[in-house]
């Protein structure tokens, strides 16, 4: 007898498979995150969690997270080697099941917050490696007292699978874009104050290290700025590590 949660999701597939390939059309990464939600939504997840490592460029590192879980944990906002999703996808080229996944972090005291109905536990981490050796991942999970829970995992596996490589190229191309465009709109002398603004050296320091005078340092870091669309100094290199930039 076929399963009638199953039964209604390979109905979803070919609206899920038109989203998924619908993510390469994405021209930012707000557009993206909204169509891999409603992705996630459509194979019958509750929540999603991406951990995204790029090298744009060789040495260059750029890193996202996104996420829609109620679950907040120390560990899940880096995409360093102390992140447990990124641990496990390290260790595995297939798709990995989680059972009671987040419990696992609380009974490991790494973190994790217990919210007052927070028992999205049980799903699956799609490891993806790239290039330089960067890995990512994304992890897809589901309500545990839902009774379908693991029908829905089997289920979507292979689209789910779909989606973590097509979110994942989408954003590389996204970051690639964004980081030439802003590598071009900057200038030489920006680029040089922005470096130095990075190691905290004030506009006079800058002045002196460049052999130009203090209102030009002036000048030269407020357009940076405006062009990185940046609040202050601090948010300037915040944004320049972001796209790879310095």
């Amino acid at each position: 007898m076929i399963d009638a949660s199953s039964f209604s999701f390979h109905q979803r597939t070919p609206d899920v498979r038109r989203r998924i390939v619908g993510m390469m059309s994405c021209t930012s990464e707000l557009s993206a995150v909204t169509e891999l939600a409603s992705v996630v939504e459509l194979m019958g997840f509750d929540y999603y969690y991406y951990a995204g490592n790029f090298s744009i460029r060789p040495h260059s590192n750029v890193h996202r997270i996104f996420s829609n879980s109620p679950t907040t944990n120390e560990h899940l906002r880096t995409t360093n080697e102390q992140n447990p999703i990124i641990q496990a996808a390290q260790l595995s080229m297939i798709p990995i099941i989680c059972g009671d996944f987040l419990q696992a972090l609380r009974v490991q005291n790494v973190g994790c917050n217990q919210n007052e109905g927070d028992d999205a536990t049980h799903g699956i981490i799609f490891p993806i490696h790239a290039q330089y050796g960067r890995v990512s991942a994304l992890g897809l999970f589901a309500k545990t007292e839902h009774n379908d829970c693991t029908l829905t995992l089997a289920a979507s596996l292979g689209e789910a699978s779909l989606a973590a490589m097509f979110f994942h190229d989408a954003m590389t191309r996204i970051l690639t874009k964004s980081q030439n465009q802003l590598e071009v709109l900057l200038t030489h002398r920006e680029k040089e104050c922005l470096r130095w603004i990075a190691h905290h050296k004030s506009n006079w320091d800058i002045s002196r290290i460049l052999g130009v005078s203090e209102h030009t340092i002036v000048y030269y870091v407020r357009r940076l700025m405006q062009k990185l669309g940046a609040q202050n100094r601090h948010d300037a290199v915040e944004r320049a590590r972001a796209h790879a930039l310095i």
